[in-house]
């Protein structure tokens, strides 16, 4: 499987994809548009499914890593979800590891967007928003 891993600090007019992203707030303040308005901060993780238009705007700086890939099986999101990380910044850890490390092996890679993904598929009260 492949994955588009990168990072942006600027504002993004509304776009969409045909694979599931995961945006991960790694600094700064902004608003996120998806499928509501969501104020968004450093730990917003975002997960936005295919085909849904999406845009962030900054307050002032907005540091946010994006991870791109086919999350089909893991996520049957119709719309936008906003997690927040845990108070160890985990989830912000994580995404900064792959940004580091988006051009080794393609391997790795699989396994810490794996680990990614688990994370977030364990994180508490996730699971009623897979339910619903």
């Amino acid at each position: 499987m492949s994955f588009m891993i990168d990072r942006i600090t600027t504002a993004i007019s509304p776009h969409q994809h045909n694979m599931y992203e995961i945006i991960v707030c790694t600094g700064g303040n902004g608003d996120f548009y998806g499928t509501e308005e969501v104020p968004i901060s450093k730990g917003s993780i975002i997960i936005v499914p295919p085909g849904v238009t999406h845009n962030s705007l900054a307050q002032d700086t907005l540091d946010r890593i994006y991870i791109q890939g086919d999350f089909s099986h893991c996520f049957p999101f119709a719309a936008s979800v906003v997690v927040q990380d845990n108070t160890m910044g985990e989830g912000c850890i994580l995404a900064e590891m792959l940004y580091h490390n988006r051009f080794a092996k393609q391997e790795y890679i699989a396994a810490l967007v794996e680990a990614f993904v688990h994370y977030l598929m364990d994180k508490e009260g996730f699971a009623e928003i897979l339910v619903t």
